[in-house]
């Protein structure tokens, strides 16, 4: 039998053909493996520096508190209120180091002297107890007060009299109608008196926080406290 003149040649093109598309498939497989490599280094390595987390969390008193993270320092505060005062705490940290102060607010009206007095006159104290424990810095003011004599801290609870810890305004006399700051310094323990004479301002804060030392302002009018207020 003879055979065709071409049936030879076309056995080794078709040979070729085949190694050429295998060839190709191959390339074609490699490159989609080194994409697949390249895209899983770009995920690991960029997108874990996107994170960040913040959150807050909220105490006892119903104050919050608000943390961040990814920076290089952070702040948070909580406050607390109640009864006819306040009081703040304060923390900050800068460069690793932080500082704390807490402070403390007396409103003052008449409805809270004893007894109580019919007045058109007000008045805020705040103190505030510095970072390291040692300083007490005040302000007063004051808010249509007459003949304004003397102005002191003293112990005792809610709609009781109790003896005098410190003097923050003793005269002179403002006479006629007074509105604004009485009285703004600071002041440390030695200046204590009365049942804290020789304590601490830690005992101070202790008083403050039982709820056992108010503010009384007097007046020529109504000497033994015209207005008055409870620190919290």
């Amino acid at each position: 039998m003879r055979e065709s003149p071409d049936s030879g040649s076309r056995s080794p093109n078709e040979r070729l053909r085949r190694r050429q598309r295998q060839g190709r498939q191959r390339g074609l497989t490699l490159l989609f493996v080194v994409f697949v490599v390249v895209l899983v280094v770009l995920l690991a390595v960029f997108v874990p520096r996107h994170g960040n987390s913040s959150g807050s969390t909220t105490s006892a008193s119903g104050s919050t508190t608000t943390t961040v993270a990814g920076g290089t320092g952070g702040s948070g505060s909580t406050d607390s209120t109640g009864g006819t005062g306040s009081s703040d705490s304060t923390t900050e940290s800068t460069g690793g180091e932080s500082t704390a102060t807490t402070t403390y607010t007396a409103d003052l009206t008449g409805g809270n002297s004893v007894p109580q007095v019919d007045t058109a006159a007000s008045g805020t104290l705040t103190l505030t107890i510095s970072a390291d424990g040692t300083t007490v810095n005040y302000t007063l003011k004051v808010d249509h007060i007459i003949s304004l004599t003397i102005a002191k801290l003293h112990e005792g609870k809610t709609g009781a009299s109790g003896a005098t810890i410190l003097t923050l305004y003793k005269g002179p006399t403002k006479d006629g109608l007074f509105t604004g700051t009485i009285a703004h310094g600071s002041f440390k323990a030695k200046s204590l008196g009365g049942p804290l004479k020789g304590k601490t301002i830690d005992d101070l804060v202790g008083m403050i926080e039982a709820n056992d030392v108010y503010l009384s302002i007097g007046t020529q009018t109504h000497p033994d406290g015209e207005i008055r207020g409870q620190l919290q």
